[in-house]
């Protein structure tokens, strides 16, 4: 489905021990989580924008990220799903490559968390409805970046039951994402 989108062979970052058949590349800093991940995509990639997604998100919608892809605009360092009640999805979304030197100064005061990376800027606008709102403060300097929104009305005209963000890390979220597919076999 990403290569679909992308119209290209994705690029898996993760530890050594990934064997399957698509091009993968280690972590270059192991232990990190998915900071070490970021850090590794934005320094190999060969494209201005990486999307970064979770392996742990079975049902992503690919007219969601579809819908991201061609409203990214290319003054965007991160472009981000973010829900009404504030929290975001920082493991679906677009990094631009200007945001290296943000992510090695993170890794430096050694705090790997994407949500820290994601609060540190005053720069922020929302979805493509509200596109003129774009701050110019600090367009030309380079101490902040730009971070677009996918507000949660956009997220759920496509994804109504919001499936995309859905993520698997305990034996119930499992259960659940069985029973889901078992419904959608029928």
């Amino acid at each position: 489905m990403l290569q679909k989108v992308f119209d290209e062979e994705p690029l898996f970052i993760g530890r050594k021990a990934l064997s399957f058949p698509y091009n993968t590349v280690p972590d270059e800093i192991e232990g990190i989580g998915p900071m070490g991940g970021l850090f590794t995509a934005l320094k190999y990639a060969d494209t201005d924008f990486i999307f970064l997604t979770a392996c742990d998100m079975p049902f992503i919608n690919e007219k969601v990220l579809h819908y991201m892809k061609i409203s990214l605009r290319e003054d965007t360092d991160i472009y981000i799903p973010h829900y009404n009640d504030g929290m975001i999805e920082p493991l679906f979304a677009f990094y631009h490559k200007r945001i290296f030197p943000f992510v090695e100064k993170q890794i430096e005061n050694r705090d790997y968390r994407l949500r820290t990376l994601l609060k540190s800027t005053p720069d922020m606008w929302i979805g493509p409805a509200n596109q003129d709102q774009v701050s110019n403060k600090n367009r030309n300097r380079r101490s902040t970046y730009r971070v677009q929104i996918l507000n949660e009305r956009e997220i759920e005209f496509i994804d109504p039951e919001l499936l995309t963000f859905f993520n698997i890390n305990t034996r119930n979220e499992f259960d659940k994402a069985q029973g889901l597919l078992e419904h959608e076999v029928r």
